[in-house]
């Protein structure tokens, strides 16, 4: 997939807006960034800059993630609080409810998918890299086992408050043995900061459990990828979800579950190319603004 020349659709000067959980750049139609477990809006940095200069980007924190706090006191907590707290954040950042093409990794894959499933007027496309949506699979299925697993080590580990060894376990599973290990010491530190928030989405992930036919009412055209080095149980929900979303197109990088992040040249111009294309379909009438309070805001 070749990206298209960038050309603006409208005049109107770019914008660059940092905000306690968010930060928007560019000018036109919405992209909305969703990021991993483990991560933040930050991940976002490289692909935000590429569709700046056609697109308004808003990259995004999670609940505990980034700027964002965790909820207080939350056992309960579930992937709609996180589509909760997104819409409620669009609402204000646009001027007009605008469509929104979504970008969603991991964790903020499977978030963008409810987001399609709970507000389908609001969703222009739906660009994933492995959303992990563990619900598809029962505790002991053997197509997941190895995520359940290591899920039930890191909640484990942090109910014990061994934040360390559940952050090694989290870090390894999904970027390769002895990656933990050759972190430097500040990330080591920020990493074990958040991990809680992972127990918590690991539960999220899978308190409800999803049929495939759950998916077949997402009417965003959606690109799907996954990395041929990925643990199998994302691999096995690219397979599945393909099968499933109505207008799904699917690829596979050389890479690992960390993709958008280690392959991230290759990720962006696959993102930025599908990203273009819907954009297409919707011309003028895709574009939004920033809340003007927001862009004049101390």
């Amino acid at each position: 997939m070749q990206s298209s020349t960038r050309r603006p659709l409208t005049p109107a000067a770019s914008i660059s807006i940092t905000r306690p959980g968010f930060v928007a750049i560019g000018r036109g139609q919405p992209v909305l960034l969703l990021h991993a477990t483990m991560s933040s809006k930050s991940q976002w940095r490289s692909l935000a800059e590429r569709l700046a200069a056609r697109f308004l980007v808003v990259a995004a924190d999670l609940h505990g993630y980034g700027d964002n706090p965790a909820l207080p006191e939350r056992t309960d907590f579930t992937v709609d609080d996180d589509v909760a707290l997104i819409m409620s954040r669009l609402d204000h950042w646009l001027l007009n409810p605008a469509r929104v093409h979504v970008v969603g990794h991991s964790y903020g894959g499977a978030v963008a998918l409810r987001l399609a499933q709970r507000h389908p007027g609001r969703i222009a496309s739906l660009a994933l890299f492995e959303p992990m949506v563990l619900g598809l699979f029962g505790e002991h299925d053997p197509l997941a086992a190895s995520a359940w697993q290591a899920g039930r080590a890191i909640t484990g580990r942090v109910s014990q408050h061994r934040y360390f060894e559940a952050v090694q376990i989290c870090v390894d599973y999904w970027s390769g043995s002895g990656t933990f290990a050759n972190l430097s010491l500040p990330a080591r530190n920020r990493a074990t900061s958040i991990v809680a928030q992972a127990a918590l989405n690991f539960r999220a992930l899978t308190r409800e459990r999803l049929r495939l036919d759950d998916f077949r009412t997402v009417a965003a055209r959606t690109l799907l990828l996954g990395g041929t080095r990925s643990p199998a149980p994302a691999q096995h929900i690219v397979r599945l979800l393909s099968t499933a979303l109505p207008f799904c197109q699917t690829g596979w990088l050389e890479a690992d579950h960390m993709a958008p992040a280690k392959a991230s040249q290759r990720f962006n111009q696959l993102i930025e190319a599908f990203v273009e294309m819907q954009a297409a379909r919707l011309g003028e009438n895709g574009i939004s603004s920033l809340n003007p309070n927001i862009e004049c805001a101390a």
